[in-house]
């Protein structure tokens, strides 16, 4: 789930969430009003643990802009062979190229099969070749070796 999906209903979610406190804060227990330390225990943990989410909020997007800043610092150009896992998600797209492929500094495509890798080699003959492996623990860009197989 992407969070700009959610993003029209948040106003609507946070007026129910907000009328569930109030009906909340007036519950009782055994004849005793625990209705609103509830609700300002839920606040507070609310508040206690934003920052322990918040640090783990790390996007596949973010690596993917970071690598294309490295490689674009320089005056080398560059071609990014994609190795994609068996667990690769189709949300997480790192092949993303420029409208004008060959006058781009850095060009992405994905690893097919050895026929299709000798051709594009020889396409972008020009170019430094790394190879990219999104779907590890931490994206690893390696110099790409001809010949390797996925």
């Amino acid at each position: 789930m992407w969070r700009h999906y959610a993003a029209p209903i948040t106003g609507l979610l946070f007026v129910l969430v907000l009328q569930a406190m109030r009906h909340l804060r007036v519950c009782q227990w055994h004849g005793r009003r625990t209705g609103r330390f509830i609700v300002w225990a839920m606040v507070v943990l609310c508040i206690a643990f934003a920052p322990l989410h918040r640090g783990k909020v790390k996007g596949w997007n973010l690596d993917r802009a970071r690598i294309l800043a490295r490689l674009q610092e320089g005056d080398d150009r560059h071609l990014i062979v994609v190795r994609y896992w068996p667990s690769y998600s189709p949300h997480a797209e790192w092949v993303y190229n420029e409208a004008i492929i060959d006058s781009a500094k850095v060009v992405r495509a994905r690893e097919i099969d050895a026929a299709y890798n000798r051709q594009l080699l020889e396409y972008f003959k020009d170019r430094r070749v790394w190879l990219l492996e999104p779907d590890a623990p931490v994206p690893r860009l390696t110099p790409y070796v001809i010949g390797s197989s996925p």
